[in-house]
């Protein structure tokens, strides 16, 4: 009992510095990934804020910029990520800076993306699969891993950590349980671009038609991906839960110009947009119009007749 009791007072005081160490860093962790699609033009952009509590070393400080010549074999990687999901698909105009700091780490990415788009007629088919796609490779700059962040995390006493009377460990991987003997392994291959979850097909996702600017298809998904250490520290008054987070949000949008079909992971636009677009206004006008008539017509007819009246009048006389 002594022994679990001092167990449960180690484990109490480390809890306390890690969320000292949170509470200073605090931020909201996101990432913005956004896909704009013009014709058989592709361009990504993706902003991610990463961060983590689970360490009490934050990961190194940096900041740096790959552009152009320097940005040569991320891109390399980046088109292999791809390829993977669409053969013909190839990167261009990769640029990518990061920055980090205590626990917080921003990255972004921006590129174009060849290779994915066929035409017939002004019509325009892409090929979009390549969306959900994961970069397992680390990237690095100056001896420092931009990419494989979870050999930072690797470094956290809370992982492997076995349950007991007086505290409950729980590891989780963007929802789903991880065992206590998984949970090194899971947290320590945790990558910055990992983007398997948007593997539904486009045409399951949240779609609508902006009409702003000429008109814009515009698709919609949300979801995170994360690594959670959840602590239960149990007593005689009752329990205290504590959740060790590293990770991020995403905020993801495609927006096409003009109205777009999807079907699966397809997005077909251009001159079949452009027969559609009208042919859904008009479908919106047309009723409208009717209603129009139709009350135009009723209060005519229901207004009352100064002839009639005066036809009447002369009867009587």
């Amino acid at each position: 009992m002594t022994s679990n009791l001092h167990e449960g007072e180690t484990v109490l005081l480390l809890i306390i510095m890690l969320f000292a160490f949170q509470v200073c860093t605090t931020r909201e962790a996101h990432a913005d990934y956004s896909v704009s699609i013009s014709g058989n033009s592709v361009s990504v952009n993706i902003d991610t804020l990463f961060q983590q509590n689970m360490t009490l070393t934050p990961t190194p400080s940096y900041s740096l910029v790959m552009v152009g010549a320097n940005a040569s074999s991320p891109q390399a990687t980046f088109t292999t990520a791809l390829s993977k999901l669409a053969s013909s698909a190839q990167v261009s105009d990769l640029q990518l800076s990061s920055s980090s700091s205590g626990n917080v780490t921003h990255t972004t990415v921006s590129f174009n993306v060849l290779g994915v788009t066929t035409s017939s007629q002004g019509a325009f088919r892409l090929m979009m699969g390549w969306k959900s796609f994961e970069v397992p490779q680390d990237i690095t700059a100056s001896g420092i891993s931009l990419n494989a962040v979870g050999q930072y995390l690797a470094a956290s006493p809370l992982l492997g950590r076995q349950s007991s009377s007086v505290v409950t460990w729980t590891y989780f991987e963007d929802n789903k349980i991880v065992s206590s003997a998984q949970s090194l392994q899971t947290v320590s291959s945790f990558i910055i671009f990992d983007f398997s979850q948007l593997s539904a097909p486009l045409s399951s996702w949240s779609k609508h038609f902006a009409p702003d600017g000429g008109g814009f298809t515009i698709l919609n998904r949300s979801l995170q991906h994360n690594v959670t250490i959840a602590e239960t520290l149990s007593s005689e008054g009752g329990s205290v839960k504590t959740s060790f987070v590293a990770g991020y949000s995403h905020r993801v949008q495609f927006t096409v110009a003009g109205f777009a079909n999807v079907q699966g992971d397809t997005i077909f636009n251009g001159s079949t947009g452009i027969v559609i677009g009208p042919m859904l206004a008009i479908a919106i006008i047309l009723p409208i119009t009717g209603v129009v008539a139709y009350m135009v017509e009723w209060r005519f007819y229901r207004r009352p007749n100064p002839f009639s009246k005066r036809r009447k009048r002369e009867n009587k006389s």
